[in-house]
């Protein structure tokens, strides 16, 4: 019995004895101390790899990697004990050891134990190079934070916003805290450039202009570019004045349609009025289309249309925006000369972390000197977002417009006596790139199409785009961020690698987009 016995014995005793040896085997180098003891946390197994990393920590007891690295493992084993200790030693035998002690503050911060962090924190020696000061302040902003006294974590953020530098995952941290913290703060000067390469198989769709005989061949290579900039002037936090400038242009290489290739420059002056949410931008609006072909007057490139108007745009919350305006808009064309208004409302929402919705509806009307060029219309409009693998993202968005002119009728060739009305839909799906410092490449599928009661403004299109996108502000740009290289993060669960983007289009932008489809596109020979 007791040979039977000790037969299922003694190999557990082995096995166990093997196993032991293997996380407790003196490693050739810290990178193998590092990379075993990230191997077991990952399957779990958190006891083997504190042995692992204890034996690392003895084999080379000044990397601070590998004490950090030691924490971490006695944390995922719920030992903030000895977590603290192996930390704490470090930084007794290697002052002032700043990512250590600051480890330790993050973790007394977790532990509610605020008088210690504040302790450590006071400790002198670590206000240099900026970006340990940075984490140092938001550390405090956190701490303030969980006492409630928002005034003081919105002081500490906006000073650790004053660093060039920023540990790696402290930088979408300080985002989000700035967010929380002080939600009326913008960038002084931020800006998208939007450069897109691709093909149409109908370049008539979305020409300012009813196109005069161009054949029946109309598709074509195109270059389209979307550029902007905005300048907020911090002359007080209630009131700030505002600087809008924008340039579109689409190019059409093909010489069927080359001459509908327009510019379109535009600027926004005006006043922002109110802190965080809810507040108000009141602008004075001016736009400028140029096309590159000509008339029966005058060879192109020439300008086509000007327009002016007061606009206003609310930020009723995160998630609500309204918006609107009113104006005059000139054309070369005097009988399309018109006073204009449009009203919407936008909604976006955050489902998830993955899923982001965007949807907004508008109603606009035209009152033009032709009656037959009066009109009123409506456009609703969506776009989904979806966090994909690999930092990858998916969009769709889609889009449903009508229009009717209710004085035209027998006047638009094709309408057979009838008022005209024209109803487009629109869908385009993409996928993007994850972000490299603000800088994304997108690849579109766009189809639309438009039915019309006169029937010379019906059109099929299909677009194929790749985009390339840089998304940037003044808070961003020239700031560099301390790799991981050589230390371990602090984790406190924030990545900026996880976050769909945010920053890079707004609703309003949606829908000059889909404005710029829908307008008028005839095929008239």
């Amino acid at each position: 019995m007791r040979a039977t016995v000790l037969g299922w014995v003694l190999p557990l005793v082995v096995l166990t004895s093997v196993a032991h040896a293997e996380t407790s085997t003196v490693p050739t180098s810290p990178r193998a101390a590092l990379d075993q003891g990230a191997r077991l946390r990952a399957t779990g197994d958190v006891k083997g790899a504190i042995q692992a990393l204890k034996a690392g920590k003895s084999a080379f007891p000044h990397h601070e990697q590998i004490r950090q690295a030691l924490a971490l493992a006695y944390l995922q084993d719920d030992n903030e004990f000895w977590a603290l200790k192996v930390l704490r030693e470090y930084e007794d035998e290697h002052p002032p050891a700043c990512d250590t002690r600051a480890f330790q503050a993050w973790i007394h911060i977790q532990q509610a134990n605020f008088d210690l962090a504040d302790e450590i924190l006071d400790t002198p020696g670590c206000d240099t190079p900026d970006y340990v000061a940075a984490r140092t302040a938001r550390l405090r902003a956190h701490m303030a934070s969980q006492h409630g006294d928002t005034k003081a974590a919105g002081k500490h953020v906006e000073q650790a916003r004053q660093a060039g530098r920023y540990y790696e995952e402290d930088k979408a941290l300080l985002d989000a805290m700035t967010a929380r913290f002080d939600p009326g703060r913008m960038p002084v000067t931020s800006w998208r450039a939007d450069l897109a390469v691709g093909w149409t198989s109908n370049g008539l769709a979305g020409s300012p202009v009813d196109p005069a005989d161009v054949g029946t061949d109309t598709q074509s290579p195109l270059v389209q570019l979307d550029a902007r900039m905005r300048v907020v002037i911090p002359a007080s936090r209630t009131l700030r004045p505002v600087l809008e400038a924008q340039v579109r242009t689409l190019d059409l290489m093909a010489t069927t349609v080359g001459a509908l290739s327009y510019r379109q420059p535009s600027f926004r002056p005006g006043v922002l009025i109110g802190d965080s949410t809810p507040r108000l931008l009141l602008t004075y609006g001016f736009d400028a289309v140029q096309i590159a072909g000509g008339d029966r007057y005058e060879q192109g490139p020439l300008w086509y249309s000007e327009g002016h108007r007061f606009d206003y745009e609310i930020e009723v919350n995160d998630y609500l925006f309204a918006f609107g305006g009113a104006g005059h808009r000139e054309y070369r064309e005097a009988g399309r000369t018109r006073f204009e208004g449009e009203h919407g409302l936008a909604v976006g929402l955050p489902i998830s972390d993955e899923v982001r919705v965007m949807g907004g509806g508008s109603a606009r009307w035209y009152r033009a000197a032709n009656q037959a060029y009066d009109a009123q219309g409506a456009t609703v409009l969506g776009q989904v977002q979806v966090r994909l693998p690999a930092g990858l993202e998916g969009r769709v968005n889609a889009s449903v417009s009508y229009d009717r002119y209710p004085r035209s009728r027998g006047y638009f060739p094709g309408s057979q006596g009838d008022a005209r009305a024209d109803l487009q839909t629109r869908l385009k799906p993409g996928l993007w790139s994850p972000s490299w410092s603000g800088f994304r490449v997108g690849l579109d599928y766009e189809v639309s199409h438009r039915d019309s009661t006169a029937i010379n403004y019906e059109y099929n299109d299909h677009r194929v785009l790749l985009h390339g996108v840089w998304v940037m502000d003044g808070d961003r740009f020239g700031v560099d961020l301390v790799s991981t290289d050589g230390r371990e993060p602090l984790p406190h669960g924030v990545s900026a690698s996880g976050q769909l983007a945010g920053d890079e289009m707004r609703i309003r932008d949606l829908m000059q987009q889909d404005e710029a489809v829908k307008r008028g596109s005839s095929c008239l020979n």
